[in-house]
């Protein structure tokens, strides 16, 4: 599924503050365990915000590996990064994994909201 401009936009507000950041971060990990039954272990919003870049990418992970596992195998990081920037709008796309952008966490909920099943 592509990304389909407004759709998440719309449930998104410019956030600013630390505490609704982490709120929004912890929102993701929450529907990652919760709606997509990812297996999550030790993060919380709080490490996506901080940039524990080994717990972001457990978490990318995660995702692709939901979304991936029917059909294509094992991949790599630069292969992960590519097919997760394909599926979020150019503007919140990532050059890597330890990018600061992904703190908070807009770019794991553009993907998220490519691959759930309602989408």
């Amino acid at each position: 599924a592509e990304a389909q401009p407004g759709r998440l936009e719309e449930a998104l507000q410019q956030i600013t503050s630390r505490i609704h950041i982490i709120q929004n971060c912890n929102y993701v990990v929450d529907i990652c365990r919760d709606q997509l039954q990812a297996k999550i272990v030790g993060i919380g919003g709080i490490d996506i915000v901080d940039g524990k870049t080994t717990l972001v990418l457990g978490l990318v992970w995660q995702i692709c590996k939901l979304y991936w596992a029917e059909r294509v195998g094992v991949i790599n990081e630069e292969k992960l990064l590519g097919w997760a920037n394909e599926r979020v709008p150019e503007e919140h796309r990532v050059k890597n994994f330890k990018d600061k952008s992904l703190r908070n966490c807009q770019f794991l909920l553009h993907l998220i909201d490519t691959i759930r099943p309602t989408s």
